[in-house]
């Protein structure tokens, strides 16, 4: 709970220590002021909970400091009790007027002076609820999306106009009842591999479909034992997801289709060239089936990656067990040597990512090795080990070249070519990495690459959360890592790349 404050303004400076040795034990923060001005000035830069204010100040008396904090919106709700030795009926009268809350006369007596205090704190602080309530509510009710508080036994406390609409309640009536059963009577659940929850209503001939998100907070402490359900309008997001998704199936089909015509009758137009013996017709079949083939690749690697978002849903979590199986495969297909470290507590682990997920991204990182290395036969090592609680750090390392850190901080950005510096040319996109990050931030992971730091190349870390609800048995008993290579012999541990 926030401490109180409290602002004496007083310029008898007696006055003020009394003042403050009095009110201490309530365990407010005490601000002192010698004036009326400084009082303003101060009263402005701290926001006081309530002003104890003296009658009787030179160039700025108390009615006068008074009036001028009514004046200010930011202050104008503060209590203030005056403090004076005037106790004539015209000098209250005249704090009233000036907008004074409560009056104590001097000498001040210590009981009475807490009490009067305390009293005008709570009252404050509820005031200041009230408003605070009053503007959330209005917030509420006027926003696009739904608010619902439940009780612990899942009823209705409160909904706002939008909850009710959403629920089928006409304008102006309240929602009420069991919000469980009024959800499934209306909509399904679909619950995203993400961890999301979304409400569904079907598209019928008279209205669109729904997709409402559905998030559950915490409740104010006073409605202790209680959910608030927040949902949100998300129709737009899904059907452009949707169209997206359509395009590109589209743009993928109408690509591949007459590209492998091409390929395939430039193919047959150069053997048969070859075959009649017409040498430079043959040569430049030759040369077009190699620009054909550049082609094919670059739009080959635009569409994995426009097509990529989609790995992320609808497949099963990936299987830490089965990791040096995949890589062992794509190692084999990519003509590379790797290997593979697991530690034994994590190997019962399923990771967020999907399968087809983590089959790409592997692939790209395999392929990147191979690529930015001087010879193009890079040993790798993949290492999968524990890292915070609830996640796996997976790291694919190369004994290739290094990068400089101005290199380093910009290979995620698409369209980076790191060969082109170091070889001269210009193969692929420049997409790889940038569909690695992508991927791996689309499940609450985190990537990032460095120079090894035992020996030459480039380790790349992939910190990915865990899939809790898709375990596949208990954790392992406790031996020795092995490593698993490409040949599917094993051998001891090897350093941490």
């Amino acid at each position: 709970m926030a401490v109180n404050r409290i602002l004496i303004i007083d310029d008898e400076v007696n006055n003020r220590k009394t003042l403050a040795a009095i009110l201490a034990p309530l365990g407010a923060e005490i601000f002192q002021a010698v004036n009326g001005r400084a009082g303003l000035e101060l009263a402005l830069e701290v926001k006081p909970d309530i002003v104890l204010l003296d009658v009787m100040m030179p160039d700025l008396d108390g009615y006068e400091v008074c009036r001028r904090v009514r004046d200010e919106p930011t202050l104008a709700e503060v209590p203030i009790i005056m403090i004076t030795a005037l106790d004539d009926r015209d000098s209250r009268l005249a704090g009233i007027e000036a907008g004074a809350d409560d009056f104590i006369a001097k000498p001040v007596d210590r009981v009475e002076l807490r009490a009067r205090v305390q009293t005008l704190l709570r009252l404050n602080r509820y005031r200041r609820l009230m408003g605070e309530r009053a503007r959330l509510s209005w917030m509420a009710d006027h926003s696009n999306d739904a608010y619902v508080l439940l009780d612990a036994k899942g009823e209705i406390l409160y909904a706002n106009p939008r909850a009710a609409l959403w629920f089928g309640q006409a304008e102006g009536d309240e929602l009420g009842g069991d919000f469980a059963a009024l959800a499934d009577a209306r909509y399904q659940r679909a619950l995203q591999s993400d961890g999301r929850m979304l409400l569904v209503r079907p598209e019928t001939e008279l209205q669109r479909a729904l997709w409402l998100e559905w998030k559950e907070f915490e409740a104010p402490v006073e409605s202790a034992g209680s959910r608030f359900i927040h949902l949100r309008d998300v129709s737009d997001l899904i059907e452009l997801q949707r169209g997206a998704w359509s395009f590109n199936t589209l743009v993928t089909h109408k690509l591949r289709t007459p590209l492998a015509g091409l390929a395939t009758g430039l193919e047959l137009l150069t053997d048969m060239a070859r075959e009649s013996g017409i040498k430079d017709l043959a040569e430049m079949g030759d040369l077009t089936r190699r620009s054909l083939a550049g082609l094919q690749g670059a739009i080959e690697e635009v569409l994995t990656f426009v097509n990529a978002p989609r790995l992320t849903s609808g497949g099963q979590p990936f299987a830490l067990a089965s990791l040096a199986e995949l890589v062992a495969a794509q190692a084999l297909e990519i003509g590379v040597e790797a290997k593979v470290s697991i530690a034994p507590d994590i190997r019962h682990l399923s990771l967020k990512l999907t399968e087809p997920a983590i089959r790409l991204v592997l692939s790209e990182l395999l392929a990147n090795a191979q690529k930015f290395h001087p010879t193009h036969s890079p040993i790798i090592q993949v290492q999968a080990q524990g890292g915070a609680p609830g996640r796996v750090l997976l790291q694919v390392a190369d004994d290739g070249r290094g990068l400089p850190p101005e290199e380093l901080a910009i290979i995620w950005r698409p369209y980076y070519q790191g060969e082109k510096s170091l070889t001269g040319q210009m193969a692929g996109m420049g997409l790889g990495l940038t569909l690695v990050g992508g991927l791996v931030l689309s499940a609450g992971g985190r990537v990032k690459a460095r120079n090894r730091e035992a020996a030459t190349g480039l380790c790349i870390e992939l910190d990915l959360p865990v899939c809790t609800t898709c375990q596949t048995g208990s954790a392992a008993e406790p031996m020795n890592p092995l490593i698993l290579a490409t040949d599917g012999t094993t051998s001891p541990t090897s350093p941490s790349p």
